[in-house]
């Protein structure tokens, strides 16, 4: 092997079908996260707002509260008790499932491509490996896939640090 050659393992190309860039769907496994994390985020703060709202009695609320905290504080209503942490954080973690759904299309597209647009699943019928196919349409996705739940995990270890530290510790759901 010459200095400027590649390894073969290293070889992107070798992970996706023929005539697909490989950076084509980084970007698109990137912006599948970006957009994953942003939603749960604006989700679960959505979700932890509300819920605390109502530790502190305020379901009306009008704009003008919005901001404001009184100058003696909030108080919180007698016997509140935080919603668990799993009711909080589910509905956030819809959209890593939305990503992970993404992905799952990748690799029915990448099926597609094979047999409509470049025909190459002829060429794949006759390659030494009959695995080539395969480990060209999912290897990406997977790792997609992978990186969503590795993203999920971190989201939500964040949303319980959060958790904890925005609710009152009488307030606490008992264990």
């Amino acid at each position: 092997m010459s200095s400027r050659q590649t390894p073969k393992i290293l070889d992107p190309l070798r992970y996706v079908p023929p005539g697909v860039l490989p950076w084509s769907l980084t970007v698109l496994i990137l912006f599948t996260l970006l957009g994953a994390l942003t939603a749960g985020g604006v989700v679960f703060h959505l979700s932890l707002r509300l819920r605390l709202w109502a530790l502190y009695g305020l379901y009306d609320v009008s704009p003008a509260w919005l901001g404001h905290v009184p100058a003696d504080g909030w108080t919180v209503v007698e016997g509140a008790v935080m919603a668990p942490f799993s009711q909080v954080v589910s509905p956030a973690l819809f959209p890593f499932w939305g990503a992970i759904a993404v992905m799952l299309g990748v690799v029915v597209y990448h099926y597609a491509y094979f047999t409509r647009e470049s025909r190459s699943i002829y060429l794949m019928a006759r390659l030494p490996s009959r695995w080539e196919r395969h480990r060209r349409a999912w290897t990406l996705p997977i790792l997609g896939m992978l990186l969503c739940l590795l993203a999920a995990l971190l989201f939500t270890l964040l949303c319980y640090a959060v958790y904890l530290d925005k609710t009152p510790a009488q307030c606490l759901p008992p264990q």
